[in-house]
């Protein structure tokens, strides 16, 4: 499998799943292996083969569905290269395996990418939900893909999305700075500082800067 694997061009996997006739290999490509494969004289182990479905089919069991997880950051190697967005899409990946879904990934600026174009991906490819990610500088989604959001469960994570206003999940982050803001009032601390991101602040809601000033914060003190 591997000498046809390079002789065509493709992976390894590539030419296991031609050669099973995967709808996750386009047909020209399958059509272009499967011929590759028989000038070069390649021919299935009947015991390898039996064994390798019987592990697939085990493998499969608890598999329940298969969902986007979309980078909606405008840069495209974000899920890897940004300070924080990784460990959300970390999070993401692990849940999913847990739960039994399997993930594909899409970058939201895509050039040509659209909602209709992504529709006809969801359904080639039986996605069925979808998780979006990677919002940083505002919290609103390219009006080109309402038709997905309408279309299929969504949730956004990360920031909170406003037009259209998805099902958002996040770590409690209010709760996470007043218990900072508790033991650094325990250690002797009086006046502790909030130091916070002005992008992130307009983002996540009203200013906390101004709750602050006017003393609606408990435990939070304001630095001059």
């Amino acid at each position: 499998m591997q000498d046809v694997a390079k002789v065509a061009g493709v992976s390894k996997n590539t030419v296991s799943l031609a050669l099973r006739n995967s709808p996750e290999i386009p047909p020209t490509t399958r059509k272009r292996i499967t011929l590759v494969a028989k000038r070069m004289g390649y021919r299935k182990n009947p015991t390898v083969a039996h064994l390798m479905t019987q592990l697939r089919r085990d493998a499969l069991e608890g598999y329940k569905a298969t969902l986007a997880l979309i980078n909606a950051h405008h840069q495209k190697n974000a899920f890897s290269r940004h300070p924080t967005i990784p460990s959300y899409v970390e999070g993401c990946r692990r849940r999913a395996h847990y739960s039994g879904y399997s993930l594909d990934e899409f970058w939201l600026h895509e050039e040509g990418l659209d909602g209709e174009k992504l529709d006809r991906i969801f359904r080639t490819r039986n996605i069925r939900g979808v998780i979006v990610t990677g919002l940083m500088k505002d919290n609103h989604l390219p009006e080109r893909f309402l038709t997905v959001w309408e279309k299929y469960p969504s949730v956004v994570t990360g920031v909170r999305t406003r037009e259209p206003a998805l099902p958002f999940a996040c770590t409690d982050h209010h709760m996470l700075a007043m218990r900072a803001v508790e033991n650094a009032l325990r250690l002797g601390y009086r006046r502790p500082a909030l130091v916070l991101d002005g992008t992130i602040d307009r983002l996540v809601g009203p200013c906390l800067r101004d709750l602050i000033e006017r003393g609606e914060t408990v435990g939070f003190g304001n630095t001059p």
